[in-house]
């Protein structure tokens, strides 16, 4: 994969890096911590060539629907007034549900190149 293809792919809001669903799935309800953990049990995004990251840097495809980003949102919210996870993760979480419920409102979210993720829609 190519560098211009692979960064318009981890830009969509619908897709993170392995680091934030691991940190993020401490911080749920069992239900979508394992709705989660089967989102990156499937296939990363190809990284180029020359990409120096990890799979800590690994990207996937999270297709969540609104009531699952919001209810997603409302746990990072909560863990992050309680200084157990950061803002970035709570801004990550809440530009996916902006996504979600206007794919919802457009008839579908739109989704490239992942495999079908099951446990979240």
């Amino acid at each position: 994969m190519d560098w211009p293809r692979y960064k318009a792919l981890c830009d969509r809001p619908d897709v993170m890096p392995r680091a934030v669903l691991v940190r993020t799935e401490t911080l749920l309800p069992e239900a979508l911590a394992h709705a989660l953990r089967q989102a990156r049990d499937g296939a990363p995004f190809p990284k180029p060539a020359d990409h120096k990251g990890g799979g800590e840097t690994d990207m996937f495809e999270v297709p969540a629907t609104s009531a699952q980003a919001a209810a997603i949102v409302e746990a990072v919210e909560a863990a992050a007034d309680a200084g157990r996870t950061g803002r970035g993760v709570v801004a990550a979480w809440r530009e996916l549900l902006r996504h979600a419920a206007g794919a919802q409102e457009g008839g579908g979210q739109a989704s490239a190149e992942a495999n079908p993720t099951p446990g979240l829609r």
